[in-house]
């Protein structure tokens, strides 16, 4: 489709950070976009309506409660028909369960309620998009929360097209998607291309010495890697995986903590209202509030609730590979933390990773054995959000009791833990993109942005995974070079951008500037 089909498009934009302004100041000129709803929160209000004093704004938290935008009445919404629903039925499951992040303190919002929800934000996107004319929408990345997800879902409905951005890694930067579901289509058509050239026995792709750089780190020892991933979460995370009763914490890190305990001590006194996602016992969705204090006093319950199941999970978990049974062959599955895009939407029915991992088993014979990981964000505190509703005793006493199945300790290697394993598995997962670098085939239970890549299989069906398995066993293994070639693709469109807050602009060392002329080459590519 050609580039000049999306000019005049007014446009629908769900995404509240400042640099998306820029971004769309620059389409506006280039494509004569015209900005019809804009998402905004306190970092971007003030901007939005000085450079499109013509936008609707829609406050991010009342578009994540479903309250309607002014100028909408109740009785007004398009509240979606019994061929609209069926035709949408196979993702409601989806949004279903992304209500569980705003369901962290009490756990209370009942499945009717969820239901009725469903129904009221297909219908509310239903009546935005009509009333504002929406004919393009922009996400800053794939829907994270259940409103943005309807969001999504209602354009496909109707058939409006959609352009958002997906992380790959530091080194590559980002992609620019119309449906998270397709990918990046050029991008796959292209390496599809790479991998017949090889199987006639040609090599069409150059590997640069930056990404032969890349790949060396890639293999590289574990804690360099871990840096990439958890980049402010590293010291955190060392000291839950350690078996020491206490390490000291970093001068910066005391500095750091003293700086919070003051201020939340301040806030605690105020107690103001704060802007909050979450659902609220006894309330609808769109009339729950909380008070700072109610935040305070959960969050310190959640990050107690995680202390004690961290507990258990070490019970149960092996400290050494020493002790694995003999004689089995061994598939790695590292665990997804939770809340997040890549387990709900992007692992559809595999949200749920007790059911994968016993799924995977009930397809083995019984000379495989599964070792679980949990995730190492799981348990950190800064992650806390407002509760821990993903996981409690009965989720690891459950693994752990699974025929074939070991939990494995924190502190083991995550890479000693591959190099003893003939697979690796995971529900998106970067670790499925470690292992294929590292010679190990992956088992991916969801969408990612390196599902086409070589060596990993992409697991959708039943007979996904029978075929994975048929050829591992047979001694399959990853060629090096399409790893490469595939790396080497993305690395080509120069795509080097952030998504995301400020953090993650100053993490890459990118300028505002280079960030917003990025995401427009990247859009810009997209289109063409």
């Amino acid at each position: 489709m050609a580039i000049e089909h999306y000019k005049n498009k007014r446009i629908l934009v769900s995404s509240y950070q400042p640099y998306t302004v820029k971004v769309i100041q620059k389409m506006a000129q280039e494509l004569q976009w015209q900005p019809a709803v804009w998402f905004v929160a306190d970092e971007n209000r003030d901007i939005v309506k000085r450079e499109f004093p013509s936008a609707f704004q829609y406050d991010f938290f009342e578009v994540v409660k479903g309250i309607l935008p002014q100028g909408l009445s109740l009785h007004e919404l398009a509240l979606p028909s019994p061929d609209e629903l069926q035709w949408l039925a196979k993702y409601e499951y989806n949004f279903i369960y992304m209500l569980e992040r705003n369901d962290s303190n009490d756990s209370a919002f009942e499945y009717k309620e969820r239901l009725a929800f469903y129904y009221h934000v297909i219908g509310l996107w239903k009546s935005v998009i009509a009333q504002h004319q929406v004919e393009l929408i922009l996400f800053e990345e794939e829907p994270h929360q259940a409103v943005d997800y309807g969001l999504y879902l209602v354009a496909k409905l109707l058939g409006v097209p959609n352009i958002m951005t997906t992380r790959t890694i530091s080194e590559l930067g980002i992609l620019p998607y119309h449906d998270f579901e397709d990918g990046f289509p050029e991008l796959n058509q292209r390496y599809q291309a790479v991998c017949d050239d090889v199987d006639e026995g040609e090599y069409s792709i150059v590997i640069s010495e930056a990404i032969e750089q890349y790949f060396a780190k890639m293999n590289a020892d574990y804690q360099t890697i871990l840096k990439e991933h958890l980049w402010d979460q590293v010291e955190e995370y060392n000291k839950l995986a350690s078996k020491r009763k206490f390490t000291l914490p970093s001068f910066a890190k005391l500095r750091q903590q003293a700086t919070t305990a003051i201020d939340v001590g301040v806030r605690f006194l105020k107690n103001t209202p704060i802007r909050s996602d979450q659902y609220k016992a006894g309330y609808s969705m769109m009339e729950s509030h909380y008070s700072y204090r109610e935040y305070v006093l959960n969050k310190i319950k959640a990050i107690g609730t995680k202390r004690e199941i961290k507990r258990v999970y070490d019970s149960l978990a092996v400290d050494t590979l020493a002790s694995l049974p003999a004689g089995k062959k061994f598939i790695y599955v590292a665990l997804q933390y939770q809340p997040e895009k890549s387990t709900c939407p992007l692992a559809g029915r595999f949200v749920d990773q007790r059911h994968m991992v016993k799924w995977l088993v009930s397809q083995l014979d019984d000379t495989w054995h599964i070792l679980v990981k949990e995730h190492p964000s799981q348990f950190i505190s800064s992650y806390t959000r407002f509760g821990e509703c993903f996981r409690n005793e009965r989720y690891y006493r459950e693994l752990a009791e699974i025929p074939n199945v070991s939990l494995l300790g924190l502190s083991l290697d995550s890479f000693q833990i591959m190099a003893s394993c003939s697979v690796v598995a995971s529900a998106g997962g970067t670790v499925c993109w470690e292992a294929v670098a590292r010679g190990v085939p992956a088992l991916s239970f969801a969408i990612s942005w390196f599902r086409p890549c070589h060596g990993v299989f992409y697991i959708a069906e039943q007979a996904h995974l029978q075929q994975a398995i048929t050829a591992i066993e047979q001694g399959f293994t990853p060629e090096p070079y399409l790893i490469k070639a595939f790396a080497q693709l993305i690395k080509d469109y120069d795509f080097y951008a952030a998504i995301g807050e400020i953090a993650s602009l100053l993490y890459k060392n990118l300028d505002e500037d280079s960030n917003l002329e990025t995401h427009v080459k990247a859009i810009t590519h997209l289109l063409s």
